[in-house]
């Protein structure tokens, strides 16, 4: 993997990844309002799905810079305040 940037809240190097674009028209739990909030200030550049919005559908997958640690807060956010949604998904970075 490729270092790109830092992150702006862990001040640690990300890498470039490929993630899946995801269906626009799916909703999921990560797409409510304090999921979305939780993300901005404390995981930005986690490995989540990319949502299709503003991305030509033919695309399956991007690259996006992702942090380790985003992951890591993101998956402890999950298990915190979603224990049982993270019963059922996978939460490895």
């Amino acid at each position: 993997m490729k270092a790109v940037d830092d992150c702006e809240v862990h001040a640690c190097a990300t890498e470039l990844r490929e993630l899946r674009v995801g269906d626009p028209l799916k909703i999921s739990l990560k797409d409510s309002p304090a999921y979305l909030w939780a993300k901005r200030k404390t995981f930005p550049h986690s490995d989540d799905v990319v949502a299709a919005k503003g991305i030509r559908r033919t695309l399956l997958v991007v690259k996006i810079p992702v942090c380790s640690k985003c992951c890591e807060q993101r998956d402890q956010f999950l298990l915190t305040k979603y224990p049982i949604w993270s019963r059922t998904h996978e939460l490895a970075c």
